[in-house]
């Protein structure tokens, strides 16, 4: 069970019609968890990508081999420049050195557990690939070149976003719950970017790229709940008032500007100075990615 959520919700609403025992409002009615199985198999891919990357990198498990990452699948925006979209997918599965991997695993276990629970595996899945590449369409649309990018925090912040408009759209229903939700996500939020802001080595772009897209997100795939008393002696139950097109409209329209984004960062390093008007080989490129690049990559 997600740490601090229930089965049961207190109901803060009372039905309209026949009188109707107290004891179905006190008891409260059963907020519909699943279970974290898509969380869990993350959790799991990582760590085999992790083994990979300690393999590639000489056993070394502390310090992740900058161009073994770069050769697994590590965002180098010289390299996407050249048609290599698939680092955008890649790079949520890599990560640098083992804190890097412990941090952005023990969050995805916490608020990864939490987020599907309320959601549902479906939605879940939608919202942490879909803020993750967000996350990363943005860094190629705002970053350099030739910095190094990976980790799973910008869909970690894509959950975020998404618990906050869970809490949010169901903060009548949930009453004190919500606000207690709320306030523990604001400021987690807060610490994190200021973290971000005064720590060199962090993408910090990244994960505003998915706090945004998960909010906006889950304001459009949240449940959101609202009660109804059924039965002879009636007895509250929460229906989910969201409509069930929603589903594939959200993802859908989420999905047309992850594309757009994806031009738009085409359009800027067709034009950019710092790139060759045509394709470099690939060695080439290897070549000046260890010229450019930082002592550090960027970590998200």
């Amino acid at each position: 069970m997600p740490r601090g959520l229930g089965t049961r919700a207190a109901v803060n609403e009372q039905p309209t019609s026949s009188p109707v025992p107290e004891s179905p409002v006190s008891q409260g009615a059963r907020l519909p968890l699943a279970r974290p199985i898509v969380t869990n198999i993350l959790l799991g891919a990582i760590v085999l990508v992790f083994i990979l990357e300690t393999i590639a990198s000489g056993f070394d498990p502390i310090n992740t081999n900058i161009m073994a990452a770069v050769n697994l699948g590590a965002q180098v925006n010289a390299y996407v420049a050249q048609g290599q979209y698939w680092r955008f997918f890649a790079a949520l599965f890599l990560h640098f050195g083992i804190m890097h991997l412990v941090f952005n695993g023990w969050a995805l276990f916490s608020l990864g557990r939490e987020v599907e629970a309320l959601y549902g595996s479906p939605r879940f899945a939608i919202i942490y690939f879909l803020t993750g590449l967000f996350g990363n369409v943005a860094f190629y649309c705002l970053g350099g070149p030739f910095v190094p990018s990976a980790g799973a925090s910008g869909a970690i912040f894509g959950l975020v976003g998404a618990e906050i408009a869970f809490f949010y759209l169901n903060r009548r229903l949930l009453g004190g719950l919500s606000q207690q939700r709320l306030r523990t996500l604001f400021i987690l939020v807060g610490i994190n970017l200021v973290f971000g802001f005064t720590v060199a080595g962090i993408n910090n772009i990244a994960h505003m790229g998915g706090l945004i897209s998960g909010l906006l997100l889950g304001l459009g795939l949240a449940p959101h709940y609202s009660v109804r008393w059924e039965g002879l002696m009636p007895a509250p139950r929460l229906v989910d008032g969201n409509p069930a097109s929603w589903r594939f409209i959200a993802p859908l329209i989420g999905l047309v500007l992850l594309l757009a984004g994806v031009r738009l960062g085409d359009q800027r390093w067709a034009t950019a100075t710092s790139l060759s008007p045509r394709p470099s080989p690939a060695t080439e490129l290897v070549a000046e990615l260890r010229q450019n690049s930082p002592l550090h990559a960027l970590s998200h």
